[in-house]
């Protein structure tokens, strides 16, 4: 009885060290990519280059992370990495400098973006494109939810004490006045899109009380915030030259075998 103790107690002890790893996403409920479409950093658009050079960050990106966003990244890729495993991290170090690369799920990326110079160039010189989302490609009430959903666990949002929610977007002018457009569609009232100038970066907010409909994607938005607050990245580290060196010094089967074999 004692043994059989023994191990139900490391079997928990493995389940919950994998908890932390992974957060949940209801693939039933949500579609995966304009869920990431929504999620997509788009401060002064979304960056892209078409010409392969050393040190381009925009070519085949999927998206750019800060520093602190570690466990989105790592998120992102576990939710695509089965379908897209030519997914890869860099680190450059920088407060910025978390870029998730893909050749094909940027090429998926790049059918519902339109493209247009954004006036500045990389290191090497080439043109960098500045995108803006296609409304036209989100259109089911499915994509439209997933793309919210996005949007509330990448940017967050708060509530005032008259149930008001407000979603800022800075710098992403087209990407706020979709999602004002999109909250309208489905339902939510009040809807207000505003523009702060004179700071920088120029703020941008949307404002809504939520329909019953937004009202559940908020409450799946919180969950999966959680989650993924909840993953373990204490050990993951990066090679000098920004590529990922480990995830995980000692994986949690390792120590379930460690605990057996003790």
């Amino acid at each position: 009885m004692a043994t059989l103790f023994k191990y139900l107690f490391i079997i928990i002890q493995f389940v919950c060290l994998c908890v932390p790893m992974h957060a949940q996403f209801n693939v039933d409920k949500y579609d995966k990519l304009n869920f990431l479409l929504g999620t997509l950093d788009e401060y002064m658009g979304y960056d892209r280059s078409f010409v392969p050079a050393r040190g381009q960050r925009s070519y085949q990106k999927v998206d750019i992370f800060y520093k602190e966003e570690l466990k989105n990244t790592f998120f992102m890729q576990d939710l695509f990495k089965t379908q897209y495993p030519d997914l890869y991290i860099e680190n450059n170090f920088a407060p910025k400098g978390i870029v998730l690369f893909s050749p094909k799920l940027s090429q998926e990326i790049d059918r519902f973006f339109e493209y247009k110079p954004s006036g500045n160039y990389s290191l090497a010189g080439d043109t960098v494109y500045a995108g803006t989302i296609k409304s036209d490609m989100i259109i089911t009430e499915q994509q439209k939810r997933s793309y919210i959903l996005g949007i509330l666990v990448r940017a967050g949002y708060k509530k005032d004490g008259a149930g008001v929610y407000t979603v800022g977007l800075p710098n992403a002018g087209p990407k706020a006045a979709f999602l004002s457009k999109l909250l309208q569609e489905l339902a939510c009232e009040d809807v207000q899109y505003t523009i702060s100038q004179g700071w920088i970066p120029v703020g941008h907010y949307v404002r809504f009380k939520p329909s019953i409909q937004v009202g559940e994607i908020i409450d799946d938005a919180y969950q999966l915030r959680s989650q993924i607050a909840a993953i373990d990245v204490s050990t993951v580290a990066f090679k000098s030259n920004g590529r990922l060196s480990a995830r995980f010094k000692q994986s949690p089967l390792d120590i379930w075998r460690l605990t057996l074999d003790n």
